[in-house]
């Protein structure tokens, strides 16, 4: 019986290693980034957006996708600037939410300094909601500037995640 069982594991062990060794390519892509001029202010550069394109039998099919950085997360979009109203897609919790138009920021200091771009409103001890005064800002730029400042320990876009419900209630 031993014998048998021996000749079994080779069989079986010689059949895995007579596979051929397949070779696949990489596509290395490399993102061209251009600095802006807020960007060179706060010395922050912005993750480049991702644009792809689909060709099917019948015509051409564009794809156009945005990529970035919010929250520590990312989030990709349809839309070439984040405004309030924008729905945005978390890849890591693959949910879909829509930009609320505010930040969330903790500083331990006074932050009226800010009251000339935004409207504060205290929702804790140290945590304010900012809301930009203009009304069409673009939010990642906005984001980015704020993240440079050093007496803000936390800023964070606000996303709306609660989804519309269409179906009655019971």
């Amino acid at each position: 019986m031993r014998p048998i069982s021996l000749l079994v594991l080779l069989f079986l062990s010689t059949g895995c290693t007579s596979d051929k060794d397949t070779q696949v390519s990489s596509l290395q892509v490399k993102p061209s980034k251009e600095e802006t001029t807020a960007e060179r202010v706060t010395g922050v550069v912005a993750e480049p957006s991702v644009k792809s394109s689909i060709k099917l039998e019948a015509g051409t099919f564009e794809q156009r996708g945005h990529s970035y950085q919010l929250n520590g997360e990312k989030y990709t979009t349809e839309s070439a600037r984040l405004v309030k109203g924008v729905a945005v897609f978390n890849s890591k919790m693959s949910e879909q939410g829509v930009l609320k138009g505010s930040f969330v920021v903790q500083c331990q200091q006074d932050i009226d300094f800010m009251k000339q771009s935004f409207s504060i409103e205290s929702i804790a001890l140290e945590t304010y909601r900012l809301t930009p005064l203009e009304t069409h800002a673009d939010l990642y730029d906005l984001y980015q500037r704020l993240q440079g400042y050093e007496q803000l320990s936390l800023v964070e876009i606000e996303i709306d995640y609660s989804r519309h419900r269409n179906a009655e209630l019971y």
